[in-house]
């Protein structure tokens, strides 16, 4: 079923997007991140017919509580690190802003060189 404020007819919830959301917060609740990338990911091949903007959009509304969780939960989360999110919340609003200027393929390469750039960074240090 279509409305207006959906791009998509509405799915019923299924055992993959169940899997989904929960192997994401496994993974978000382990390493601290990693969840949003998961469910870009899967998105991608559950709904191939999806724009991938609308994958991007999902993976960060999906993330958000999970990530204020994973703040509040650190036992070295101090007031220091409270001075990051202003910046972050404003560098949230303009990459919104880009992204939303930006085709789906060139959000998926900028995704996958920051993926590839942290992967190197891991392995080398």
């Amino acid at each position: 079923m279509k409305n207006k404020f959906f791009k998509y007819p509405a799915k019923p919830v299924s055992a993959k997007i169940i899997c989904i959301g929960g192997a994401a917060g496994i993974l978000n609740g382990l390493l601290g991140t990693g969840g949003g990338l998961l469910i870009i990911l899967a998105l991608g091949a559950v709904f191939p017919e999806h724009d991938a903007k609308d994958d991007f959009v999902t993976a960060m509304a999906a993330m958000l509580p999970l990530s204020l969780l994973n703040a509040i939960k650190g036992s070295s989360f101090a007031v220091g690190n409270a001075l990051y999110l202003i910046p972050a919340a404003i560098g949230g609003i303009v990459g919104a802003v880009i992204a939303g200027k930006l085709k789906s393929r060139s959000l998926r390469l900028i995704l996958a060189a920051i993926t590839a750039v942290a992967g190197i960074n891991m392995i080398v240090r």
